[in-house]
């Protein structure tokens, strides 16, 4: 039979597509969609486990990418949990297994489900606290993610700071743009910045606040109100000392 594929994905459904996706993205060739582990060893193949509880869509919650299966193999590796997933081998006592002993897989994160549907015993039994987690709240993220940093860990805030951008973007919609407390564009704005100092898109929503603190300010201005025009304009320039805007509302008053 002739092989007019570069890649075998086993396992269709949507955890399928997810890898088939993934190896698209890569560039690692064309993609064959198998149901089952039935491909030819040489190929490359892209496998996902999708446990019953995970996703009422069975989404795809861990996958490895196999360049090369040898002959005599006998297991292919589940592999590691992908964003917003966590995964731990456990023993019966619920602790960590060294590498290489067998244990229960346990799995977290924004894919798992929320309850098996009237079994309370069973939910009981499976659906139990995270057991590594710290719970911080909203306003220690900062310093923590800076404190981790730090110490020369490797921190994804990209989950998080595209949320900020979604709320920031929801308060501009509604003109809330600062002077609410931190529920306002500038917060969120400034708030997915301290997680992320190069993102544009934090940057581009601080840019929209002075355009408008410069804009405010000059109406204040206009209106025989030069003690708020400067404080706007002070406010604009602690956030963003080099906006022309509000350097020349400043130079107006």
């Amino acid at each position: 039979m002739k092989r007019d594929f570069d890649v075998a994905v086993v396992g269709a459904g949507p955890a399928g597509s997810v890898a088939a996706r993934e190896v698209t993205r890569l560039g690692l060739g064309r993609v064959l969609l198998l149901e089952r582990a039935t491909m030819p060893r040489h190929k490359t193949c892209a496998g996902g486990i999708s446990p019953k509880a995970s996703a009422l869509l069975q989404d795809i919650d861990l996958w490895h990418l196999v360049r090369d299966v040898p002959e005599d193999a006998t297991t292919v590796p589940i592999g590691l949990p992908l964003a917003n997933t966590t995964a731990y081998v456990l023993d019966r006592a619920r602790r960590p297994v060294p590498v290489g002993v067998p244990g229960e897989l346990y799995l977290g994160g924004d894919g798992l489900a929320v309850e098996y549907l009237n079994a309370p015993e069973l939910n009981a039994e499976r659906f139990i606290p995270a057991p590594f987690r710290v719970r911080i709240s909203e306003a220690e993220i900062p310093g923590t993610v800076e404190a981790l940093r730090s110490a020369g860990l490797d921190v994804d805030t990209s989950w998080e700071v595209a949320r900020l951008v979604g709320l920031a973007a929801s308060a501009q919609a509604q003109t809330r743009y600062f002077g609410r407390d931190g529920d306002d564009v500038r917060g969120f704005a400034e708030r997915a910045a301290a997680l992320e100092p190069e993102s544009q898109e934090a940057r581009s929503l601080l840019l929209k606040v002075a355009e408008r603190m410069a804009w405010d300010a000059e109406a204040a201005l206009q209106d025989d109100a030069p003690d708020v025009a400067e404080a706007l304009v002070r406010e604009c320039l602690s956030m963003l000392p080099d906006h022309p805007g509000c350097i020349a509302a400043g130079g107006e008053g």
